[in-house]
């Protein structure tokens, strides 16, 4: 808000002086500044409503969610050329699918997003079996980072990363975690700075027939 309201003073005076560039500098930066604001006020409140929400569970398909997940990251997908491997067997599960693709949105976003700049982002989407939980594991390889700050990344506005770099609002992740946490699902992350990172989501398993081989999928966009 100090911003804007400086920016609004520079814009004040290059009126009065008829100074065109400064009206240009001031509007341009008041119009950025007011994005990123309405951008924080959505976060904010997509987080609140996540945490109160009244959950409307389904029985589910991971394999299907996933591949509506990869729809909907689509465009970003190809405009950095991501590698995208899915290999999930049909594997029901129960979940709100709205807030499943939130969840899965928001992770596949920061794989993209936090790519190495030098190369299109590579993307692996695996499960596997512990105890009587689903493993979900989104890998990439970006640009990672230190695992000391695993925990901190989910909790509301925490950035590891220049904002001027990387914009956000510093709340997805928070949203991820809370998503999680009303699922009564686990989630976690393991990373290395410039050997990539993968997310961890431990999902209650259905009891249903094992897939066989032949039912397996492997998807690569």
């Amino acid at each position: 808000m100090r911003k804007i309201m400086a920016f609004a003073t520079l814009l004040d005076q290059g009126i009065a002086t008829g100074n065109h560039a400064d009206v240009e500098r001031a509007k341009n930066a008041i119009l950025k500044s007011a994005s990123a604001a309405s951008e924080l006020v959505n976060e904010i409140l997509i987080y609140a409503r996540v945490s109160n929400i009244q959950l409307e569970h389904d029985v589910l398909d991971l394999q299907e969610q996933m591949r509506l997940a990869l729809d909907d990251i689509s465009q970003s997908g190809a405009e950095t050329r991501a590698e995208i491997h899915l290999s999930i067997p049909p594997t029901p599960f129960k979940a709100d699918p709205s807030q499943f693709a939130r969840l899965m949105q928001n992770i596949l976003s920061n794989a993209i997003k936090y790519r190495k700049p030098d190369r299109p982002p590579k993307i692996t989407i695996s499960t596997s079996r512990s105890d009587k939980n689903i493993i979900l594991a989104i890998s990439d390889d970006g640009i990672g980072f230190e695992q000391e700050f695993a925990e901190i990344i989910f909790y509301p506005f925490k950035r590891l990363h220049s904002k001027s770099k990387y914009p956000g609002s510093g709340m997805g992740l928070a949203i991820c975690k809370s998503i999680c946490d009303r699922e009564g699902w686990d989630i976690s992350v393991r990373s290395q700075p410039q050997e990539g990172t993968t997310f961890y989501i431990s999902i209650p398993a259905l009891e249903a027939p094992a897939p066989s081989l032949s039912e397996s999928d492997e998807a690569k966009t």
